[in-house]
């Protein structure tokens, strides 16, 4: 059975807050989008995951120079990612990842899905499900879901 959710009372004053303070971060930007798509954020996602953002930056422009759909990841080494992992700590993230973006490929043919439960792949994955929400929140403009009972 569905379960509807309709955003809070406070949402228009937060939302006016987000606008006038927040950072200017790559993942944020309308260009990041129309390049990566919910890649993208997908990837940033696992970078942000115990990591800080001035460290990430960085990172996230070369994986995502490298490889810029999960298909051009998915072909590449578990070894390849992990070196192109580097010192972002928890290198056991680059091997989620490359299997989230292999499972992308093989289940969703390279299309990281909409619905947030899809978006994450790879269920032994160092991501949390507000991780896959905020992919769907951020990278395809779903603000509200309508979350469902597993089942």
């Amino acid at each position: 059975m569905p379960l509807s959710i309709a955003p809070p009372t406070w949402a228009p004053t937060m939302n006016g807050w987000y606008r006038r303070t927040a950072r200017d971060l790559p993942w944020r930007r309308p260009e990041f989008h129309e390049q990566y798509g919910a890649w993208g954020t997908l990837v940033s996602e696992f970078m942000l995951q115990q990591t800080p953002v001035a460290r990430v930056i960085p990172h996230l422009e070369a994986w995502l120079e490298r490889w810029p759909t999960p298909a051009a990841m998915s072909r590449a080494t578990p070894a390849e990612v992990v070196h192109q992992w580097a010192n972002l700590g928890y290198p056991r993230r680059a091997l989620w990842l490359h299997r989230a973006g292999t499972e992308v490929v093989e289940r969703h043919d390279g299309v990281v899905p909409r619905r947030w439960t899809l978006c994450w792949p790879c269920r032994a994955s160092a991501t949390t499900p507000p991780a896959p929400s905020r992919c769907s929140a951020t990278a395809i403009g779903i603000r509200w879901s309508t979350p469902t009972r597993a089942g």
